[in-house]
Formats: structure tokens, sequence, C-alpha cells
């Protein structure tokens, strides 16, 4: 060992500093750490999906437009896609002690934010409403006031109270065969 100095282990042997890891060892946990990536996000997408097949959306969407609008809502199927299109079909709208329906309609399209946005955010804006083939019936009570009356007396008690949030923007709305049935209650019915 004459000739050494300490601390060098020889002309082929490296020092005690790791060697950098191998293109080939990056490449393999890139591939890992993607592969989870995707995993993981196709996962997600299905458990949203899953979501979506169930009553779930139906109840949350009823149970926000009673809250809202003051009135009993009544929906016979609810499909969402994830682009920002939900149909509503027998749609049954009534005032919350009536037991007839205030409107009926056969189908219901909505134009909103992509699904992405409502998860993230928490808030629907609507862009478009188009209702097909609704039956309107106004009757007049036999003291005299209008179910529409009612209605709006709902809207205007649960509204924005004073100082709080503004009224939401109202969307584009479109009416295919609307029908307007008007009768008076007699004192007997």
């Amino acid at each position: 060992m004459s000739g050494q100095r300490p601390g060098n282990l020889g002309p082929n042997t490296a020092p005690d500093t790791p060697a950098p890891p191998s293109k080939r060892r990056r490449r393999h946990w890139l591939r890992r750490i993607s592969l989870t990536l995707v995993s993981l996000l196709v996962i997600i997408v299905l458990a949203v999906q899953a979501v979506l097949w169930t009553n779930i959306p139906k109840r949350l969407v009823i149970s926000e437009v009673e809250k809202t609008l003051g009135l009993r809502l009544q929906a016979g199927a609810l499909h969402t896609d994830w682009f920002g299109h939900s149909t509503l079909s027998d749609v049954r709208i009534s005032l919350p002690l009536a037991h007839e329906p205030l409107l009926t309609i056969d189908q219901l399209d909505v134009s909103h934010n992509w699904l992405g946005s409502l998860l993230l955010s928490r808030q629907v804006a609507l862009k478009s409403i188009h209702i097909h083939d609704a039956t309107l019936t106004v009757v007049q009570a036999p003291d005299g006031q209008w179910n529409i009356q009612q209605v709006l007396t709902l809207q205007h008690v649960s509204g924005p109270k004073a100082g709080g949030a503004r009224p939401p923007a109202l969307p584009a709305v479109t009416v295919d065969n609307l029908t307007v049935h008007v009768s008076r209650q007699s004192r007997n019915d």
C-alpha cells in the first residue's frame, strides 16, 4: 500500500458519493407515478358517473328548487351529463298544500355549467331552460284569490332579504306548446 494516500481507494473505485439514478430507473418511477395518477383519475370519473346513475342528483335538485322557490316539485326522472345538460321528465310543480299541480311539464331541458365546475364551485349557473309540452292550471279560490297570487306571495317571502344576496340572473327560457287552464272553485268544491 505504498504510494497511496489515505482515503484513496484506488484507480477503479469510486468515492463514497452515491451514483445518480439511471435513466431506466427514472423512467420506471415516472411510469409508476403516471399510472397511479391515471388510475386515480379513472376511479374518480367512475365514482362520479356511478353517483350520476343514482337518485342522489334528482333528490339534490328537487330539494334545492323547493327551497329556492318555496314550491313543491316532483319529477319522474332526471338525467345529467358531464358537459352541462340536464333533462327532467314528468315534472309537477305545486303549491305546498295543494293537491293538484299548478304546472305540469312533460320534459324540461336545462343548460348549465359543466359538472367539473359545478363540483368545484358548488354553484349552478343556469344558461337556458327549454320547456316542452307544459300545462299551467290557474285557479281562483272561493275567497277570490288566484293560485298564481299565492306563488308570487311565496316568491316575495322566500326571496332575498334586505341587505341579502341579489336574486340570481334569469336564464333564457323557451316554451314549446303551453296550455293554460283557467277555472274558479265554487264554495262547494
